[in-house]
């Protein structure tokens, strides 16, 4: 602020009152602030690969500058880059950097706002870009409602009541409607024909969700048949990476048909339509019965044959089917059975049996 005084006089000496006139000087083009309001997530770019990186909480030391109050570095550490609310990326000096940038995901409901501020002549006007070529006039909120999926860089600036210009600014944001893609892996033992899955009380099920370019997988919901949905959170949301459920069997259930229902949430809401896989759960294993053929001759607990007898043996399975018949002769060497057989030597035999449904 500056007080002009000024007067004049005249040839006679008569010497006016004197006048003053305050003016402010702004040299000073406004600053523009980007916001958003409703459903919004700031996720982490990834840091896989990153040693000795730091999530620091801006509750802890702080100091300010240009006005605003901002987290303290801790000595020997420097800032990467902002990322959720709260949190900052530091890494120690001079090592190696992560890759990729944290982003705004943004549904199209999600409130683009710009709150300009101009301390001394004010604001005239705010305009913004959204495809990087054709400004618009902002007059209040707005919303990408009607664009695809994406990331879209808006640029903006603000111009006082004296024409300072702003230099133009902008943001990131990606556009996510999508929802998480789920997948239920069935790991052995199992077996299928047709579209039909049978399992046993060991197979082990798993369920991965991911949400490929968007902000993340938040939860995995699951149930079996109409019981209650079960919840799994990710333990790692804002990371942006795949994650998994541990894995899971259905031991306790009865045998026959089941239902396996699922679907993932991301970190925006976006909620994907229900999945669903059908498998049979098979308890129960085979039986076999061993049929002896004429010439034989019984009598309690022995029966006799000759070298003409066959043995022929017919397993049967009423779920997943018999996978194969393994006998031995007096507890030796297990064979995998194809055909009937004979025994040649007179000696007196015990039969062993071993079904593998699976």
């Amino acid at each position: 602020t500056y007080n002009i005084s000024y007067r004049s006089i005249d040839n006679l000496n008569n010497t006016e009152d004197v006048k003053i006139q305050t003016v402010i000087l702004d040299a000073t083009p406004p600053k523009t602030e980007f916001l958003l309001s409703g459903n919004f997530v700031n996720a982490d770019p990834p840091i896989n690969g990153m040693e000795n990186y730091i999530l620091w909480d801006t509750s802890r030391s702080t100091y300010t500058i240009e006005g605003s109050t901002v987290p303290a570095i801790p000595p020997g550490y420097e800032l990467v880059y902002s990322t959720n609310p709260g949190h900052l990326i530091l890494v120690p000096i001079a090592s190696q950097k992560p890759e990729g940038k944290w982003l705004n995901f943004i549904t199209n409901e999600t409130q683009i706002l710009f709150e300009p501020n101009d301390a001394y002549s004010g604001v005239k006007k705010t305009e913004y870009s959204v495809d990087g070529i054709n400004y618009e006039l902002y007059d209040g909120p707005f919303s990408l409602s009607s664009g695809d999926d994406g990331l879209y860089l808006i640029k903006y600036r603000s111009e006082d009541n004296l024409g300072h210009l702003e230099v133009i600014k902008s943001t990131e944001v990606y556009l996510d409607n999508t929802a998480p893609v789920s997948q239920l892996q069935i790991v052995h033992p199992k077996h299928q024909i047709g579209e039909t899955i049978f399992v046993s009380t060991a197979t082990q099920f798993v369920i991965t969700s991911d949400d490929g370019h968007g902000c993340g997988p938040e939860k995995i919901i699951w149930k079996m048949d109409d019981g209650n949905w079960n919840v799994y959170d990710n333990p790692v949301p804002l990371q942006r990476q795949s994650f998994q459920i541990p894995s899971f069997t259905i031991h306790d259930l009865s045998e026959g048909e089941h239902t396996i229902s699922f679907y993932g949430e991301d970190l925006l809401g976006n909620i994907e339509q229900v999945k669903t896989q059908k498998v049979i759960l098979d308890r129960t294993p085979p039986e076999t019965e061993l049929q002896i053929s004429n010439p034989k001759y019984r009598i309690p607990e022995k029966i006799y044959v000759t070298s003409y007898t066959t043995f022929t043996f017919i397993a049967t399975d009423n779920l997943s089917g018999v996978k194969e018949t393994k006998w031995s002769l007096e507890n030796g060497h297990y064979n995998t059975y194809e055909q009937s057989f004979v025994l040649t030597e007179n000696i007196s035999v015990t039969v062993n049996l071993d079904e593998i449904p699976l």
